[in-house]
């Protein structure tokens, strides 16, 4: 079983909206992927760990390269603030199977 990185962004700062985008795109990705090991946004379930504590990272490279190296396939996705343009952003994603 292998892995796939998925990592999208959003301007949302409202937890609470970036949830229900998340989990509407988790449905539409089980639909569309299917429920085993496609290698796509729906293999992570419902859940998004939000990590608050560290601050913005400057930039999209600096904030995938860290999530990519502290996600584990199978967690969660993780939703981590970067800033882009000087516009604080989320990413939300990680290691899925595929």
């Amino acid at each position: 079983m292998g892995g796939n990185s998925s990592i999208y962004t959003t301007n949302k700062t409202d937890r609470d909206a970036i949830q229900l985008a998340h989990n509407k795109a988790v449905d539409q990705s089980l639909y569309e992927d299917g429920h085993s090991y496609s290698g796509e946004i729906g293999m992570f379930g419902y859940d998004i760990r939000f990590l608050t504590s560290k601050p913005p990272f400057k930039d999209y490279d600096e904030a995938q390269s860290w999530l990519l190296d502290n996600h584990d396939k199978g967690d969660n996705a993780m939703g981590i603030k970067f800033m882009e343009n000087g516009k604080e952003m989320w990413m939300i994603g990680g290691w899925v199977s595929s």
